[in-house]
């Protein structure tokens, strides 16, 4: 068996029908409006955020944020013409190529999605509030009086009984 024999063999069972050229075609197109979407999206997000007041450190942080999520949207909408392309090659080795490139891309996206969600959540436990520190801190105190009341309570109740 040579190795001819097996590249002959090959194409017809690695090869996108139609169906699945159509399908990629589709989820292509798809990728790619939804990734514009998306960045017009946070783009939109952003302006709003600097029509508010805020502090330097939060708009920076904000800045940075629509940074990442543009990275991340452009990202899939180079997917999806990666993956609308499929559609229009033929050849075996381009398919491969494409594929890997499709798989990098993914890669990509994940990493800059896990990097934005570790971001988001580092800086919500940052971010010092300081009303509901105050309202929390207070509750303690409450809580701690209650307890305490409730002790000197239940110690002179001892203290009845016993005489």
């Amino acid at each position: 068996m040579s190795i001819d024999s097996i590249l002959e063999v090959l194409p017809p069972l690695i090869g996108l029908s139609e169906t699945a050229k159509n399908l990629c075609m589709l989820i292509g197109v798809g990728s790619f409006a939804g990734g514009v979407l998306s960045l017009f999206a946070h783009k939109r997000h952003l302006d709003e955020v600097f029509a508010e007041k805020h502090t330097v450190r939060e708009l920076n942080y904000e800045v940075r944020k629509y940074r990442r999520r543009a990275i991340a949207s452009s990202l899939i909408a180079s997917l999806g013409i990666m993956l609308a392309g499929i559609a229009f090659v033929d050849e075996l080795r381009t398919v491969a190529i494409f594929v890997s490139i499709i798989l990098l891309l993914l890669v990509g996206v994940l990493g800059v999605a896990i990097l934005d969600f570790f971001s988001v959540g580092i800086n919500e436990i940052a971010r010092k509030d300081d009303s509901a520190r105050k309202a929390m801190v207070e509750e303690y105190v409450r809580q701690r009086n209650m307890i305490q009341q409730t002790k000197e309570e239940a110690e002179e109740a001892a203290v009845d009984d016993a005489e």
